[in-house]
């Protein structure tokens, strides 16, 4: 498992830190996390463009689009702020896919202004 556990060095009860990567958090509510007993909860989010048919079929002002509004992520943004919980990215990468050249010769006929 992937989970972490963080210690408070105050008087705060434990920090659970949860990977949600690659999932919809409405569908690990619906399977029962986190427990109602649970408490003090962040959410480890991880926000890659590779992983997924979705990512690979993409054109680079998609992939650029998606970066700027976060759409196409697991677990959606959108969905993490209306949750009750805090979360943290503690992944991410820049990097564009390398799987179609073209991305790539895109990439080069942006202005700077249009990176």
């Amino acid at each position: 498992s992937s989970s972490s556990f963080f210690f408070s060095s105050s008087s705060s009860p434990l920090l659970l830190l949860f990977p949600v990567y690659q999932r919809k958090l409405a569908d690990l509510m619906a399977a029962g996390f986190p427990s109602p007993e649970m408490h003090d909860i962040m959410l480890d989010v991880h926000i890659y463009h590779c992983f997924g048919n979705n990512w690979q079929s993409m054109s680079l002002a998609q992939h650029l689009e998606a970066a700027k509004t976060g759409e196409g992520h697991l677990p959606d943004f959108d969905e993490l702020l209306a949750s009750e919980y805090e979360f943290a990215v503690t992944e991410w990468s820049l990097k564009l896919p390398t799987w179609t050249p073209t991305l790539r010769l895109e990439w080069e006929a942006l202005s700077i202004q249009e990176r």
